[in-house]
């Protein structure tokens, strides 16, 4: 009992926020809220201990709360991972004009930011623009072109406007960059069946399946990708 005393008149906010980063890191979510709610009894203001809270508040799935902590700690300190991970939790509602007000701040502190750009061509997806999201795409993969998230989210835009061989086009980009991509291969497979090329479908199926159990030797371990065409 006495060592507790101790312990806790010796505790600071900055001690109380590293052990609710250690809780994060280790998956135990509810007892980094318990750290954090301390630390911010100490420091309504600890920084940490707020990223933490909303770092927490997220993978619970409770992205309301989640959103308010990050928008207090940007109060404090704006940063590219605060307005990240706010927007993250306000798509996660479906507020989707003010995450991508979250993203905008971000390229407002770095324009070269690929994720945020990304981001807007996602949340125009979920809203039905893929013209729109095809447009932030572009821009994300003109500051690195060989983002993968980027390039199969462009795919499936693309897919998605009946764009089939623009989408097979963009696909090719990728697999000249990695003729082994396993994504790429999938994704060529759908894209093939669904223009009913079913002998080239068929032919990049097996060089599918070669690549994956070459990948699956030199790891040793399954690599499992569903084929099915992009929804």
């Amino acid at each position: 009992m006495a060592e507790k005393l101790i312990e806790k008149k010796t505790e600071s906010a900055e001690s109380l926020a590293g052990r609710a980063a250690d809780q994060v890191m280790a998956g135990e979510y509810k007892k980094a809220l318990e750290y954090c709610d301390r630390a911010l009894k100490i420091d309504p203001n600890h920084l940490g201990a707020l990223m933490n809270r909303g770092g927490a508040l997220q993978c619970l799935g409770e992205f309301e709360e989640a959103a308010r902590s990050y928008g207090k700690a940007i109060s404090i300190k704006p940063s590219i991972e605060l307005w990240m991970n706010k927007g993250f939790a306000l798509s996660k509602m479906e507020k989707y004009g003010d995450a991508a007000a979250c993203f905008d701040e971000v390229l407002k502190l770095d324009p070269k930011y690929v994720d945020a750009w990304r981001w807007k061509g996602d949340i125009m997806v979920t809203q039905g623009d893929c013209s729109g999201a095809i447009a932030f795409y572009d821009k994300a993969l003109e500051i690195e072109p060989k983002n993968e998230f980027a390039v199969g989210n462009k795919i499936v835009a693309l897919f998605r406007q009946g764009k089939l061989q623009e989408a097979l086009g963009c696909n090719e980009k990728a697999l000249d960059a990695d003729p082994n991509d396993l994504m790429a291969l999938s994704r060529k497979v759908a894209l093939l069946q669904k223009m009913n090329r079913k002998g080239e479908a068929e032919a990049c199926r097996k060089k599918f399946e070669e690549a994956q159990k070459k990948q699956c030797e030199e790891c040793g371990t399954a690599v499992f990708i569903r084929q099915r065409p992009a929804s």
